[in-house]
């Protein structure tokens, strides 16, 4: 009779220990594969969808990478709130020279909408005169692996040229040369007025027929015309 027990004894302890480690392995497996769920949400940027209950260690952890990515979230919201309605055009460009993102400026500056550009070359937009200096530029980019500020002149999509000063980072990790482009247009235009306004004086006081003597406050002679020097006998230099 002992010996039955005890057999009896070893076969419901063994039989006792199988279902308690199918119990367990099985409360395990599923917390795990909540885990691996959430942490899978998490990388994407998505909340959790499954709780543990609030005594549990396991709690714990997802109340803190509930809040991660809710973090996350909010983090990938501003993001995409500045880029999409930042003025200038940021974009990522591959080492083939393609872009690989581009904000939604680009119909603003260029004409075109993203979803247009996405995959093709970013020199395609710049005008062929522009060409060599753009490549060198770039090349000059890949080399310093930091950033470096280059213009240029693009075409637009109904042909109008727009200057564009270009903003750029290379990374080496991704492979990429990160960009904002500014469209510097106005700006290239009004130093141009202005050479040019300043060029138009310049002619007419040169070709002026009375002497024209240009002086500080104090006294001190800046300028005087050609007239001026046939009138008094001395050059312009000096006279200053």
């Amino acid at each position: 009779m002992v010996k039955i027990f005890l057999v009896i004894g070893v076969v419901f302890n063994v039989l006792l220990a199988v279902a308690l480690a199918l119990f367990f392995s099985r409360g395990i497996g599923k917390r795990l594969n909540v885990l691996t769920d959430n942490s899978i949400r998490l990388a994407r940027g998505e909340p959790s969808t499954t709780r543990f209950p609030a005594t549990t260690k396991l709690h714990t952890w997802t109340a803190c990478s509930t809040s991660m990515a809710d973090a996350l979230i909010e983090a990938s919201r501003k993001e995409r709130a500045i880029v999409e309605n930042a003025v200038d055009v940021i974009c990522s460009i591959d080492v083939d020279g393609k872009f690989v993102q581009v904000s939604h400026a680009c119909f603003s500056v260029w004409g075109y909408k993203p979803e247009e550009l996405m995959g093709r070359r970013f020199i395609e937009l710049v005008i062929p005169e522009d060409h060599q200096e753009t490549i060198r530029s770039v090349r000059a980019v890949r080399a310093e692996k930091g950033r470096t500020q280059f213009e240029n002149r693009t075409r637009r999509k109904d042909g109008q040229v727009v200057t564009v000063l270009w903003s750029t980072y290379w990374s080496e990790t991704e492979r990429s040369m990160f960009c904002v482009a500014h469209d510097i247009t106005q700006r290239k235009l009004a130093e141009d007025a202005i050479r040019a306004s300043e060029e138009r004086i310049r002619k007419i006081i040169e070709n002026m027929l009375v002497g024209l003597v240009i002086m500080t406050r104090e006294g001190y002679i800046e300028q005087i015309n050609p007239a001026c020097e046939k009138i008094f006998g001395y050059r312009a230099e000096i006279c200053r």
